[in-house]
């Protein structure tokens, strides 16, 4: 009788770094990487962030996602084979020293695994930014490797610029920072994003309307009996 082995589950991404080589390269000039930030269903996006927003039940399951993700610990390992589970290396290994200040240490992992968790559950794609040279190079908000959605990250001429509150202008992240995209890949088109929020959008589409219909509804009730 044949039985199936169980593989642990993972949510699984394709990583891109943003990064202009010039024209003699295929995918890293600045004409795939304005696409890949700007132009990658990008309405389809803004749709995405607009349910999770007014549909509470989107939300929690979103942050149910976000929560079981966040409490992972990362760790380096190695492969000795092509898909083989990788092992995890010694904590005095120098690739594990680096890890043990990534993204802030732990409380900074917590974070970026939370907002990738709500990131890829909804709009399918996130752009993390921070130093080359390790945590704590340079100024904020580059001086640590933060999380951000496509709609905070622009790119113009393969150079890319960061959405900052109170700056009327956006950042261009310095020459000691880079940017890294994070997409669940389409599966007709490798470079678009997809997501669970996307393939759902007929029945949250249900679900707004129903609810404006009941708001409506109660509205008219309590007009009609004169209590608004």
């Amino acid at each position: 009788m044949a039985t199936r082995s169980k593989k642990p589950q993972a949510l699984q991404a394709a990583a891109l770094p943003l990064i202009d080589k010039g024209y003699s390269s295929h995918l890293y000039n600045s004409q795939v990487i304005d696409y890949m930030v700007n132009g990658v269903n990008a309405s389809s996006t803004q749709l995405a962030w607009h349910f999770w927003g007014s549909i509470p039940e989107l939300r929690y399951t979103s942050r149910y996602i976000a929560n079981a993700l966040s409490v992972a610990t990362l760790y380096v390992g190695k492969a000795d084979s092509p898909g083989a589970n990788p092992i995890r290396l010694p904590d005095d290994h120098p690739a594990t020293e680096i890890l043990e200040s990534f993204a802030g240490g732990y409380t900074g992992q917590h974070d970026l695994l939370d907002r990738l968790g709500v990131h890829l559950t909804v709009a399918g794609d996130s752009v993390i930014i921070g130093p080359r040279g390790g945590n704590g190079e340079g100024e904020e908000p580059f001086n640590q490797w933060r999380v951000y959605s496509t709609e905070e990250v622009s790119s113009r001429q393969g150079k890319i610029f960061l959405k900052y509150p109170g700056n009327s202008k956006e950042l261009q992240i310095p020459s000691y920072a880079m940017a890294i995209r994070i997409w669940r890949p389409h599966p007709v088109f490798w470079w678009d994003a997809d997501s669970p929020v996307k393939g759902s959008f007929a029945v949250l589409r249900e679900l707004e309307l129903l609810d404006d219909h009941v708001r409506a509804s109660a509205v008219s009730r309590l007009a009609g009996n004169g209590i608004l």
